[in-house]
């Protein structure tokens, strides 16, 4: 895939502009997202306030955060960790805490089609970046304001991360062991959250299109992520029965999880859910004694005996290399595959040929393999490059798109509106 930005008329959302405010996860996937169907994305940012993803920075094999307020573009642009979610987007260095810096970013919106923040309740307003005053500007714009938890409510104002509103979604309650504590589910959220604010925003567009009116999209993370347990949350609508951490567990089908394999730290994960699946992973076992005996003669008695059928199931994987057993399972039938590391995702041949990985060259960082999106159309290619350098496009957005002189620019940057 060509790192070059396309502008092809293919695309899906050439044509629209979108600026974003946003930092950290959410809201920068968000808008990589619209980047990489096709929209023009301008992510405002400045030196005084930089995204806060382009201060980490890997360290030793560790993260260490870049404290210095010293800094300049080139500093804040080596960060493998903004790059991650800001693929095929513009910058340009405003300070929207200074007062001609806000006014610059409210020229910049009427010019524009999307908004993306990720702050909470009000800051924007304070900023002089609200709906309300920006719909001022463009009858027809289309805000996403992304929040821990929603706009309005008594909780709006909490503070609020990853791990915070997947505790608050109720995911991390029923994550984890039965005697274990709930657990953390961290960036990930962050980014079911910004596809969830991708679609919001391609669905608004659709009205937009349809109607020629725009509108204010009030997504809650904690929302965003309940969504995703709707089982759980029917469950005890219906049955008044909350929903426990169970492991690998499954409700209804054993054998169902993780079973260890030769080598550190090696897994294969299957699941049998029918009786075909039941007797072939038997008939690939060797259909041991065990296997016929009269308390694993039914879904019901597996299931009711799991914990004797799990250990009897890993005696025999831990006799095998995950990727071997895993190719013999599924020639038989039995969903199964090893539990795949960060370095078993990346060269793994089936990926590779898909092309889920897309290579890149960043101007400071060069060569880079990013996670590319999971869509693969027939017809339209998707829009891939490196992040920006943090003010890279300041003479397109500053002399095309608001039409200031160099004089005005300077002006701007000396009263400190500019970066």
């Amino acid at each position: 895939m060509s790192n070059e930005r396309q502008s092809g008329q293919g695309q899906f959302l050439s044509g629209v502009r979108v600026i974003d405010f946003s930092h950290l996860y959410a809201g920068p996937y968000c808008a990589m997202m619209l980047a990489v169907l096709g929209a023009e994305v301008i992510k405002v940012e400045s030196l005084r306030h930089p995204d806060m993803m382009r201060r980490r920075m890997p360290s030793g094999g560790h993260v260490k955060w870049v404290m210095s307020g010293d800094w300049t573009p080139e500093d804040l642009s080596r960060s493998f960790y903004f790059d991650a979610d800001n693929l095929s987007k513009r910058s340009v260095a405003i300070n929207l805490a200074h007062k001609q810096g806000a006014e610059l970013a409210r020229r910049l919106v009427a010019v524009s089609d999307v908004v993306v923040s990720a702050f909470r309740p009000g800051v924007m307003e304070k900023l002089g970046l609200g709906y309300g005053a920006l719909k001022a500007l463009r009858e027809d714009l289309i805000m996403v304001a992304i929040s821990g938890m929603g706009q309005r409510g008594p909780e709006a104002q909490y503070a609020s991360y990853a791990s915070i509103f997947a505790a608050l979604g109720g995911l991390s309650y029923i994550t984890g062991y039965k005697d274990g504590i709930p657990t953390e589910i961290r960036a990930s959220m962050d980014h079911t959250v910004g596809t969830t604010a991708a679609l919001a925003v391609m669905a608004a567009l659709c009205y937009r299109q349809r109607t020629g009116n725009g509108q204010f999209i009030d997504l809650s993370s904690q929302e965003s992520i309940a969504v995703l347990i709707g089982d759980v949350l029917l469950d005890y609508g219906m049955n008044r029965r909350v929903a426990q951490r169970q492991g690998n567990d499954d409700a209804g089908w054993a054998p169902h999880g993780c079973y260890r394999c030769t080598g550190e730290n090696r897994w294969i994960a299957l699941a049998a859910t029918t009786e075909g699946e039941w007797r072939s992973l038997c008939q690939v076992m060797g259909n041991p004694a065990w296997s016929a005996e009269e308390r694993f003669s039914s879904a019901l008695r597996r299931w009711q005996r799991r914990r004797e059928l799990d250990d009897l199931i890993e005696q025999w994987t831990s006799q095998w290399d995950d990727g071997e057993l895993a190719v013999r399972l599924q020639g038989a039938g039995v969903p199964a595959t090893p539990v795949m590391s960060s370095k078993d995702l990346f060269e793994h041949s089936h990926l590779q040929e898909r092309g889920a990985w897309v290579s890149l060259r960043h101007p400071l960082l060069g060569g880079l393999h990013q996670v590319g999106l999971p869509w693969k159309f027939s017809r339209t290619a998707l829009t891939y490059a490196a992040s920006p350098v943090l003010g890279a496009d300041d003479e397109y957005v500053f002399r095309e798109l608001l039409g200031l002189s160099s004089a005005e620019e300077r002006a701007l940057r000396e009263q400190g509106a500019i970066r």
